[in-house]
């Protein structure tokens, strides 16, 4: 982790805008989540990331939002 947070492509993000980003999101979201929160970085990359699926955000097995 950096001051900024944990970066994506630690979890096996591409953000090469054709790789689907989205288990490696999701692996952040819950990794954070685990450790009671913090921030996911996701530096700028030319293609952006691509996301084919909703993430799921739960806490304790219910939806945050």
């Amino acid at each position: 982790m950096s001051s900024f947070g944990f970066n994506i492509f630690d979890f096996g993000a591409k953000g090469d805008g054709i790789t689907d980003d989205t288990a490696a999101i999701q692996a952040a979201i819950d990794f954070v989540a685990e450790r009671g929160g913090g921030k996911i970085l996701f530096p700028y990359t030319k293609g952006g990331y691509r996301i084919a699926s909703p993430a799921i955000e739960e806490v304790d097995g219910k939806p945050v939002r």
